[in-house]
């Protein structure tokens, strides 16, 4: 029988043999999450996806576009997306209900995994490397954003989700203008939202005015974060 540190140490450096070399380093995020040892628990999912040959062919098409996507993105762009899909991968274990010791051998886990692997792919697909302007559709591991012109400004509509526990989510719609490269849209005086470029992809900061909380997000979320231009 394998004692139960040994367990977390073998699980532990199955894990960091699992992780390809784009989530090495910073971009791997902290993974004091709920129900105990998710790093068990990922490293459990990352020794399965190999095990199914859907899941495996899902993984490798994902890590191949990631590749491509690399190769053509400026620096900054480059970094936020591993950090993106770092967030992506830890987010993998939310759906499933199995115990860190098991494999997810049962179907419905499997087809769970199966569906978000299938969908980052498919996003991920879709991400224009070069984007020009604001407008359009920008996404993430957690969300979107819809920039659009109209009379002048733009309309804005922005959804974003907590990824490892839906512990909250985010909706937000306002109208505004631009100022030089910067969209700033408003929604009832109390949330804000700015737009801007950096490289080939669209930082959002959410702000809140002083002494009020957030109309567009429960539980103190938040819309903030980087995302990429979808064709």
């Amino acid at each position: 029988m394998i004692k139960p540190g040994l367990r977390n140490a073998l699980l532990m450096a199955l894990l960091a043999s699992a992780s390809p070399p784009a989530l090495a380093g910073d971009d791997v995020l902290n993974c004091a999450i709920r129900r105990g040892d998710c790093a068990a628990m990922l490293a459990v999912i990352e020794w399965a996806i190999p095990e199914d040959r859907l899941l495996a062919s899902l993984r490798r098409m994902t890590d191949q576009r990631l590749t491509e996507l690399a190769a053509a993105l400026d620096p900054l762009a480059a970094r936020a997306l591993r950090h993106d899909e770092a967030v992506f991968r830890q987010s993998l274990h939310r759906d499933l209900a199995f115990a860190a010791d098991d494999l997810p051998r049962d179907v419905d886990s499997l087809h769970a995994l199966g569906e978000r692997l299938a969908g980052r792919l498919e996003m991920l697909a879709g991400l224009d490397p070069d984007p020009v302007g604001l407008a359009g559709e920008w996404v993430s591991a957690t969300g979107s954003v819809i920039i659009a012109a109209s009379g002048g400004g733009f309309e804005v509509t922005a959804y974003n989700v907590e990824p490892n526990r839906l512990a909250w989510t985010c909706e937000f719609f306002g109208y505004g203008q631009s100022a030089g490269a910067t969209i700033t849209v408003e929604n009832d005086g109390i949330d804000q939202v700015a737009l801007a470029r950096e490289g080939a992809a669209l930082r959002l900061v959410h702000t809140v005015a002083e002494g009020h909380v957030t109309w567009s997000c429960g539980g103190n979320g938040s819309l903030s974060g980087v995302y990429f231009r979808r064709d």
